[in-house]
């Protein structure tokens, strides 16, 4: 098939031709693969790693090699009859640069993965001064310390409306996850759930904040982020 590509391509630069001839034989060789059909898109993930994390190519480089060369052989080939039409394994990889990327190992020696915070980094992050400092609205900064303390996802915090907040059958104050109110949705049927609020969060005065939204009218926890 390589060699039927290099003729396909004859009328490329010398020096294209070459380098895609070496990305596709180099995949080849990485994959232990012999016939085109054999291609999937887990060998493909598995190069880029290699190239990624053994190799050490940028960002840049890999996508030349997946995005650029290793695709359009897979296309040619397609379009040749060599392999069945449809999805490109090429495509559709994410890839992360190695200097961006700060690698951790874990029980098994492998590595993969970034460098959690430490517990004093997330401190420095949340505290409500280095946040004010920041020049953040209320609003965001009230989105972020849920987001923190409860684990809900951005969305699930913005449609947030005032009666979603309350005390449960025991007295304990949770937030509710639900679409119990105009415009609420939720990723899937298993992502409705109460989730306990923070007593650092009542200290920070997020009870305070409800009455002065109960007191101005307002319906939802955040009334300036727009529900769709």
């Amino acid at each position: 098939a390589l060699k039927l590509y290099e003729e396909a391509t004859a009328t490329k630069k010398a020096k294209d031709q070459k380098q895609a001839l070496k990305a596709v034989s180099d995949f080849a060789t990485h994959a232990t693969i012999k016939y085109l059909d054999e291609i999937s898109r887990p060998q493909v993930n598995a190069w880029i790693t290699h190239l990624r994390d053994k190799v050490g190519n940028s960002n840049a480089t890999l996508k030349n090699k997946v995005e650029f060369r290793l695709k359009q052989f897979i296309e040619w080939a397609m379009g040749a009859g060599y392999y069945p039409k449809g999805d490109n394994p090429a495509t559709g990889h994410k890839t992360i640069s190695k200097r961006k990327q700060t690698l951790v190992a874990s029980d098994d020696g492998s590595e993969s993965g970034f460098s959690p915070f430490t517990m004093e980094e997330v401190a420095h992050l949340i505290d409500p001064g280095n946040l004010r400092r920041c020049k953040l609205s209320q609003d965001t900064i009230w989105a972020l310390l849920l987001g923190v303390f409860t684990g809900a996802r951005p969305a699930e915090i913005g449609q947030l409306y005032l009666n979603d907040i309350a005390p449960d059958k025991d007295g304990v104050l949770v937030l509710r996850v639900d679409v119990l109110n105009p415009h609420q949705s939720v990723k899937t049927l298993s992502s409705k759930r109460k989730i306990p609020i923070h007593p650092t969060l009542i200290e920070l005065g997020l009870v305070d904040r409800m009455k002065a939204l109960k007191d101005r009218k307002q319906k939802r926890l955040f009334p300036a982020f727009t529900l769709t």
